[in-house]
């Protein structure tokens, strides 16, 4: 006969003296019928009367567990359940004992086939979002903004399929990449540079102090904000395989990474999954379809964006309109109209800019009605496009934008060999000999980058998300006024204010 926790609490409180065994036995029957928030309180208490230690209960049960592998299919499901509170207990006593960290991974279940290592804030004296800012240096900020605008543009131009409302994070990429490039070494680091650095004056070393910087700065209102989570996941039952301390530690340091050993089976994949819809607000769901047999380690970012216009749309504002998509075919959309006052000009086409609540604007360029769209994207520079934002007139603009929304999903492998980046995908040139080692002497490379966006513009603003994932594998002045109507195809932006790089860009081909 099962005992109910009330039960064993009436018994627990005949007893005059406290007694850590029972309490664990009746926090575990608390566990079991999802009073989660009653056997945290009772773990707490036992953690402070020892100091953080388990009670020998927990190393019994998990006995007994080992001892129903040969137990009929309904025993089965019974003893998972029971190992699903054991390892709720565990995780619950860690917490108490104090050797892990605040995690940014709270309230999201990890399955029996993950753990949490503490790599990160202990190490480096820093946790989440109260990460310290470091010092703006106009000189680095500079030559930051310039490399970063060159890689977007780049990207953006070699991901851009016609037709099809191609969108992109180059700030989601350049972050997993970046992660990744810290354990490159020789050729292989020299292109990764080259590629994600863009210019002379640019290096791997600057370009995760802006970046760190960057994340740190970014808005964090509940409805405006942009934020950054970053995470490795390297394979634990490999023992051929040992991750390098230096490597884990300086992404932990300079992109807050949560740093995750796991089994790479089935279950991974899900907290994998989990990890990236959780960190973009629900709006990036199952990119990893599967773990292959030699995958090794994942390197992945996670975007969550959602603005509030300063200046939403009212329900008058807004009136179908017939919009032209890339091939001259026609379709209804809802036009938001409204009068902004930033336009934008250079050589092959007009645009504006409409600001968010805090610290973003969205650009819209539309090129020149006799420019085809993918003419004008293949002409794009990141010098251009900064300069385009920065020399913005202050003339006030009638505004007509399409509701919409739009998901890429597209793996970038070949996007970056194209820009540059060739040996990280060769399994016999790539040197990753800074990330990790295998014993047997099989070499490290990326295997794939797995990249997928989504965007909702409406009337009171713009949601995204995004995620990249980066595999790793053994042999990843209010005088004129002007009208720019979106009623064709147009590129568009969500930028940071301060420096006018772009955090998504797209392009919108048919609505």
């Amino acid at each position: 006969m099962m005992l109910r926790p009330k039960e064993l609490e009436k018994i627990r409180k005949k007893i005059s003296v406290e007694n850590d065994e029972l309490d664990c036995l009746t926090a575990m029957c608390y566990m079991g019928t999802g009073k989660y928030s009653k056997a945290n309180s009772m773990l707490e208490k036992i953690g402070k009367r020892r100091n953080g230690q388990l009670p020998i209960c927990v190393f019994f049960y998990r006995r007994a567990m080992k001892q129903q592998e040969t137990d009929t299919m309904e025993e089965e499901k019974m003893k998972k359940r029971a190992k699903k509170i054991v390892a709720l207990f565990l995780t619950a006593g860690i917490l108490l004992s104090g050797t892990a960290a605040c995690s940014n991974v709270e309230g999201m279940h990890l399955s029996g086939s993950t753990r949490e290592l503490n790599v990160t804030k202990e190490d480096t004296g820093k946790s989440g979002d109260n990460v310290q800012m470091l010092p703006s240096d106009e000189k680095s900020d500079k030559i930051f903004a310039d490399s970063y605008a060159d890689f977007a543009i780049k990207a953006f131009q070699n991901s851009y399929e016609a037709g099809k409302n191609t969108m992109i994070s180059p700030y989601s990429v350049i972050n997993a990449l970046a992660m990744t490039a810290n354990g490159a070494s020789g050729e292989t680091l020299e292109q990764m540079e080259s590629v994600l650095c863009g210019t002379a004056d640019c290096s791997l070393d600057l370009l995760n102090r802006e970046l760190q910087r960057l994340q740190s700065s970014m808005p964090k209102e509940k409805n405006n904000h942009l934020y950054t989570a970053n995470s490795i996941w390297y394979k634990d039952s490999d023992e051929n395989f040992v991750p390098a301390d230096d490597f884990l530690k300086l992404n932990a340091e300079f992109y807050q990474a949560d740093i995750f050993a796991s089994a790479f089976d089935k279950k991974t994949t899900k907290d994998i999954n989990r990890w990236i819809d959780r960190r973009t607000d629900g709006m990036i769901k199952d990119i990893m379809d599967q773990i292959p047999p030699y995958a090794i380690m994942y390197l992945v970012n996670a975007v969550a964006f959602e603005g509030e216009w300063k200046d939403p749309y009212e329900k008058e504002q807004v009136h179908d309109a017939d919009f032209y998509d890339i091939d001259g075919n026609h379709s209804t959309v809802s036009m938001m109209y409204s009068e902004e006052y930033s336009f934008l000009k250079e050589e092959h086409a007009v645009g504006f800019i409409k600001p968010y609540k805090e610290g973003f604007d969205f650009v819209a360029l539309l090129p020149d009605e006799n420019m085809d769209i993918r003419d004008y994207i293949s002409q794009m520079n990141g010098e251009t496009f900064l300069k385009t934002i920065a020399q913005a007139n202050d003339t006030i603009v009638q505004t007509g934008m399409p509701k919409f929304k739009a998901e890429t999903q597209k793996e970038l492998a070949e996007v970056l060999d194209r820009m540059g980046m060739h040996d990280a995908f060769d399994e016999k040139l790539a040197d990753f000999s800074q990330m990790g080692n295998c014993k047997n002497g099989d070499n490290l490379y990326i295997s794939r980058v797995l990249h997928r966006t989504k965007i909702e513009v409406n009337e009171l603003g713009t949601k995204a998300g995004a995620a990249t994932v980066v595999e790793v594998e053994t042999m990843g002045c209010l005088e004129a006024v002007e009208n720019v109507v979106l009623d064709r195809p147009f590129v568009y932006a969500i930028i940071d204010r301060e420096n006018g790089i772009p955090v998504f860009i797209g392009a919108a081909d048919a609505l």
